[in-house]
């Protein structure tokens, strides 16, 4: 089974812990950013969910995707 989503529980420096989705596609593209310093304060990524039904990873991640 291929999957093209994923639900991440994100941690930031300030200690707050979210959940995010994103296409696996998407994905590459937000670990480039946070390599090349555009996005900041992110101190850990823990995959909690993949699924290739894009709404249902939006509803695990509480209706946040990026």
């Amino acid at each position: 089974m291929k999957h093209g989503f994923r639900v991440y529980e994100i941690t930031f420096n300030d200690g707050y812990v979210g959940r995010v989705a994103m296409s696996a596609l998407r994905e590459v593209s937000f670990r480039q950013e946070i390599a090349n310093g555009e996005r900041t304060g992110i101190v850990s990524m823990k995959l909690i969910a993949e699924t290739t039904d894009r709404n249902e990873a939006r509803k695990l991640a509480g209706g946040w995707e990026i």
